[in-house]
């Protein structure tokens, strides 16, 4: 029986309502920055000492490890016993994948099921595993979150039409966690709605979910306020406005909540720091809360899969497991955010004179508006990776091939270009993993609709704001000069439209051939079996 979200309203209605969703906190966020120039906000991000990236990413290390105690009390749950390190190893991929991709592409659920059924587990009970960690994140996100909502006095300062209901909110939500608590203590077995059933655990164990929830949230909430500058305002007020945050991030269904969570944090800190320095310090909380351990997720992943299989001396194509493909179309999918927001940013002036006395400017303009188009090809490829098309594995080393040389032939941004060839050495040894023969744009998922849009329309954002202070006219699309940045974005960004608009209208104009009811082996294997018989007889 298929859910509600695979229902055909709902696969258009949910990529809407989450658009609509985006597209306002964005314009709300450009407005609450509209004093700020990009070069400012460079500036400060320049600002930070060492020192205080590192406590970051200290309280990031502490609140990862926290996290597996999530999947320790799940094993207790189960009474079952399982080593530490693994747990952790698990509890850690889970997490940073969810986060940072979404769990629609690249889940919990799935890591979780990958590496405790390698491990030994059975199914039905890692399907009760995956289910307490799901609750105890729900569970937990209501209790804080309800609490913040009602005892939270700062975010007032931001949505003055919104307090009624943030407070009602805020009640329904603790009142859930309160009912799951006496629930748990009452020591009911289960809760049944239809064909519905979940294992309720102990009153104790509630309550440990409850004081891990907390422990989460606490140092998740820390790292960035340690990264605030002067003027934040207290621990406990900041907590409950990065809750609600969160809430709110969560709920939109936005790939890692981007724009949500930046701008509903940046309108509620306003009255207490300018919205430039908090935005600057939610940036460097992205990348060391979110990316950073993204960056020894992919590799921790890589290298164990490599290592399981050397081991079995069976080579790459049984080292790489199931999950491997979805791993490799996350990262290409990263790859191509990366082109497209590279390009939706000014260049190093330094980088660019040197440029300009060694090589002709039509070089540097043809590099730009090319590296724009191919990261709009890697995300538009990442769901053929993950559906293990062969057309899709050329095409991303093609096309990881190219944006490795135009990111070097755009005023030498070897970041980027690091950043690509990383993602290839990656994907080259794995071409077994891809040998399905099929069409390689159908109609897309929902969710890699909405992971797409959401990258097209932050690059479009950081763009606008790069280059606001440049005064738009007609004259702007031709200009072609070494500093011009600005006319290089909206040149790009006129392409990346007129190429996302062909490739939507060959889906939507397209006809999916009729599947076959059994698979091309499994009739080559009765035909072989009718030939036997047919010789048995003569």
């Amino acid at each position: 029986m298929t859910g509600w979200k695979d229902k055909k309203p709902a696969r258009i209605l949910i990529p809407m309502a989450v658009g609509v969703v985006l597209v306002i906190a964005l314009v709300l966020l450009y407005n609450a920055l509209r004093e700020y120039r990009y070069k400012d906000l460079v500036d400060k991000l320049h600002g930070y000492s060492k020192e205080i990236i590192l406590s970051a990413l200290a309280l990031t290390i502490i609140n990862y490890i926290v996290l597996s105690l999530y999947d320790l009390l799940a094993l207790k749950y189960v009474n079952r016993k399982f080593p530490y390190p693994k747990t952790l190893f698990i509890s850690f991929l889970s997490y940073v994948f969810s986060y940072n991709v979404g769990l629609s592409v690249f889940g919990s659920s799935a890591i979780r099921l990958r590496f405790y059924s390698t491990w030994g587990m059975d199914g039905s009970t890692i399907a009760k595993i995956i289910t307490f960690c799901i609750s105890t994140f729900w569970i937990g996100l209501a209790a804080i979150g309800g609490m913040a909502l009602l005892t939270g006095p700062a975010v007032q300062t931001a949505f003055h039409a919104f307090n009624a209901s943030t407070r009602v909110l805020g009640f329904l939500l603790a009142a859930i966690a309160a009912a799951y608590l006496i629930a748990c203590a009452s020591g009911k077995a289960s809760i049944s709605f239809r064909s519905f059933k979940i294992s309720l655990p102990s009153g104790k164990l509630a309550v440990g979910q409850m004081l891990v929830a907390a422990l989460d949230w606490f140092f998740s909430a820390y790292t960035l306020y340690v990264l605030l500058p002067a003027g934040r305002p207290p621990f406990p007020r900041f907590l409950s406005i990065f809750m609600i945050a969160q809430l709110a991030a969560f709920s939109s269904h936005v790939p890692g909540g981007v724009g949500i969570l930046e701008t509903i944090l940046v309108l509620s800190l306003s009255s207490y720091i300018p919205s430039g320095e908090v935005f600057g310090a939610i940036l460097v909380y992205r990348g060391v809360f979110y990316l950073f351990p993204l960056f020894i997720a992919i590799i921790a992943f890589a290298t164990r899969e490599l290592w399981a299989g050397w081991k079995k001396a069976a080579g790459l194509a049984k080292a790489a497991a199931s999950l491997m493909p979805a791993l490799l179309a996350a990262a290409v999918f990263v790859a191509g955010a990366v082109l497209l927001f590279s390009a939706a940013t000014p260049s190093l002036s330094q980088r660019l004179k040197l440029f300009g006395s060694l090589f002709p400017l039509i070089l540097l303009e043809t590099s730009h508006f090319a590296a724009s188009i191919t990261g709009l090809a890697l995300l538009l490829i990442a769901d053929g990776l993950r559906r293990r098309i062969d057309a899709a594995y050329y095409m991303a080393v093609g096309l990881l091939t190219a944006g490795v040389v135009f990111s070097l032939l755009k005023a030498f941004e070897w970041e980027e270009a690091l950043i690509l060839i990383s993602v290839l050495v990656l994907l080259i040894p794995s071409r077994k993993l891809f040998y399905k023969r099929a069409i390689l744009f159908t109609k897309p998922d929902a969710w890699w609709m909405i992971a797409v849009g959401t990258v097209l329309a932050a690059s479009t954002w950081i763009g606008l704001f790069a280059f606001k202070h440049v005064q738009y006219s007609s004259d702007l699309w031709w200009k072609f000069e070494l500093a011009r940045n600005a006319p290089r974005f909206l040149r790009a960004g006129l392409g990346v439209s007129i190429f996302a608009a062909a490739v939507a209208l060959r889906i939507l104009l397209g006809h999916k051939p009729p599947t076959p009811k059994e698979p091309f082996a499994e009739e080559t294997q009765e035909n072989e079996d009718t030939s036997s018989e047919k010789k048995e007889k003569i």
